[in-house]
């Protein structure tokens, strides 16, 4: 056991440490630097990719996703054509940049909203979509008769015009979040001279992708068979576009006689420089990485080619080569997950923090980091890992892998 220890003491500091622990510690602190702005860089490339272009149906940016109508034009007016037929909602979908379509279904029966004990009562229109189209879905988007009330969705900018313009014009109080999900409200169905149907309805989250108040598309189908006057076509699509700044995807709205909300396209090029720079970033720390890397290996490069002629007088000793070359890659296999360790525990506790700065600015991001992060980490983790063994095998000259002159 003391052989062994003496042994293994001996050629670490032949082979690892080298004759200066001063180097060897300077070494790992380069790798680590480099490491860590790399994983940092692509860390940041993650969250900026969230927050510009969204995760699966979360779009922070709101701009992936535009509301598609046509143009109201006199003839067009006139002609009652400006509902989408099924074959251009099919042609939209092959369009260029667009990535799906959802129809927005509106109500034809008669529905009111109530406030409270009659305080108002006022004519409504509601539509449905597709909920993977929906940003932020509440986990109790679901309707059936005999649920206790119907769950709305309506948009932010409508809180937003009554907080900063009815409310302040009026001396009104302004409505936080819970205060508005808290209002008692009534969806009237039917017409007054007919039977009518009155549900209990609450407010249960908010959209900043649809102009719309959205109501479950089980509620619609199910009053539209009893109070619907005629099937409704869509006069408005949601369109998931990759690139809405596109010419291609320009050029074909306008050769359609389509309109959206243009605001978002101004938005989409700001977007794509904000992700080219993002990338550069990215470039310059796998660039610095690269330095770290090498200067890593250089070390190790050196400090076994400063130890040849003792590695052939332990061979001369007894040493085996197959002990030597073990020996190595286990060190420095070692020293990379030493290394590694600290990468990733602060990549979590950065990610958690991120988190929840988003979640206060409105946005959501992952709490933990993506699994393409950890894949890129272990992916350069394998590189460096690949090129030491090249390293110990050209210099020890394992009898297996090197050649024996």
């Amino acid at each position: 056991m003391r052989f062994n220890q003496q042994r293994n003491r001996l050629v670490g500091k032949l082979l690892v440490w080298g004759s200066s622990k001063l180097r060897f510690w300077v070494a790992l602190s380069v790798l680590f630097i480099g490491l860590s702005l790399f994983m940092l860089s692509v860390l940041a490339w993650s969250n900026f990719h969230q927050m510009l272009y969204g995760n699966n149906n979360n779009d922070n940016s709101g701009s992936t996703f535009l509301t598609i109508s046509k143009k109201y034009e006199s003839d067009l007016i006139k002609n009652k054509i400006l509902v989408f037929s099924g074959r251009e909602t099919e042609e939209l979908r092959y369009a260029p940049e667009v990535q799906g379509v959802e129809e927005l279904t509106a109500n034809s029966f008669t529905l009111k909203l109530q406030l409270g004990n009659n305080v108002l009562t006022t004519p409504l229109t509601v539509e449905t979509v597709n909920t993977s189209f929906i940003d932020n879905p509440p986990v109790d988007w679901y309707w059936e008769p005999t649920s206790p009330s119907v769950p709305i969705i309506v948009p932010r900018d409508l809180q937003s015009l009554y907080n900063f313009n009815f409310a302040s014009s009026r001396n009104l109080f302004p409505m936080s979040d819970p205060m508005v999900k808290n209002l008692a409200l009534k969806l009237i169905v039917g017409d007054s001279n007919t039977v009518q149907k009155v549900y209990n309805a609450s407010i249960v989250g908010f959209t900043d992708r649809v102009a719309s108040i959205l109501v479950p598309d089980s509620f619609m189908v199910i009053n539209e068979r009893i109070f619907g006057k005629q099937p409704m076509a869509p006069t408005r699509l949601l369109v998931k576009v990759k690139d809405p700044s596109a010419n291609s995807f320009i050029d074909y709205l306008q050769r359609n006689h389509y309109i959206t909300n243009t605001e978002q396209l101004h938005w989409n090029k700001a977007r794509i420089i904000s992700g080219w720079a993002n990338k550069a970033l990215l470039i310059m720390a796998a660039l610095m990485l690269g330095s770290c890397i090498m200067a890593f290996l250089l070390f190790a490069k050196l400090t076994l080619f400063r130890a040849r002629s003792s590695i052939g007088q332990l061979l001369q000793l007894g040493y085996d080569t197959s002990y030597l070359f073990r020996y190595i890659l286990l060190r420095y296999t070692g020293l990379l997950l030493f290394v590694s360790l600290p990468v990733i525990v602060m990549l979590v506790f950065i990610q958690s923090g991120i988190s929840k700065i988003a979640r206060s600015m409105m946005m959501l991001l992952s709490a933990n980091p993506d699994w393409k992060i950890w894949l890129v980490l272990a992916g350069g983790i394998c590189i460096l890992f690949v090129l030491l063994l090249a390293i110990v095998m050209k210099l020890i000259k394992y009898p297996k892998y090197g050649s024996n002159d």
